[in-house]
């Protein structure tokens, strides 16, 4: 089941097998509920290991009404990239991932959770235009909470890329992002989610979920010192392994 949301805009306001082992050394965890993301960039846009920001969003409410959704202004949102109803969040930065269980505030803000356990194995920084990591679903926070709700039945899902988190409520430039769908399009009327189904073992792509068209990170800037292909969402490719 496959559903392509947009949403209102928001400014200030492959399959790892079971038994693998880490290509750098590291622990495999026995996991055998898993969602694996493989995203990539254009061949002249490879990842950007500085400061440019690769958000990975998704919801376990089982409500296909609401999911996450690029902020593309200035926002006191802590995680800077991402607004929306979503719950769970993975985020890659300078070489670095991290991952969260979100809880949304009523004051607009947010709570973030941290599950440093939460990949199968600890995934390399990223080498020319690919990310790619595999996430135990039954994986638990720091806290102690799992970073899945139990029993979730479909995930809202959005990636959304940007150079910056924009914190200056003065500055009312978009700055560069990418996100599902066409971003000159999607990002006008607010960005796009979709809906997959993940009860059982399947793989769905960016041809078969919303045609994810290149060429299309939506900025103002006109310095031209953003590297806008490192931004721009061309394909990927989310695996679903139930065991």
């Amino acid at each position: 089941m496959k559903l392509f949301k947009y949403a209102p805009l928001f400014f200030a306001v492959p399959l790892l097998g079971s038994c693998s082992k880490s290509p750098s050394g590291g622990a495999t965890v026995q996991a055998p509920n898993r969602l694996s993301v493989v995203f990539r960039t254009p061949a002249n846009g490879p990842i950007n290991n500085s400061g440019y920001i690769y958000s990975f969003a998704f919801d376990d409410d089982d409500n296909s009404s609401d999911g996450p959704v690029a902020i593309v202004g200035p926002t006191t949102v802590p995680n800077g990239v991402v607004a929306g109803s979503f719950t769970v969040l993975v985020e890659y930065q300078g070489g670095q991932y991290n991952v969260y269980r979100r809880t949304a505030l009523a004051n607009g803000t947010e709570t973030l959770d941290p599950a440093p356990g939460a990949f199968v194995t600890q995934p390399s920084p990223a080498s020319g235009n690919t990310l790619n990591f595999t996430l135990n679903l039954d994986a638990t926070t720091s806290s102690g909470a799992r970073l899945f709700r139990a029993g979730a039945q479909r995930l809202d899902i959005n990636f959304v890329t940007a150079n910056e988190r924009r914190r200056d409520p003065n500055d009312n430039l978009r700055k560069a992002v990418d996100t599902f769908g066409d971003g000159r399009l999607s990002l006008s009327s607010g960005g796009a989610y979709v809906t997959l189904d993940i009860r059982s073992t399947r793989t769905y792509n960016d041809t078969s979920i919303v045609g994810e068209p290149s060429g299309d990170v939506r900025t103002d800037d006109t310095s031209g010192t953003i590297n806008l292909p490192s931004l721009d969402i061309t394909d990927f490719a989310i695996s679903v392994l139930r065991s």
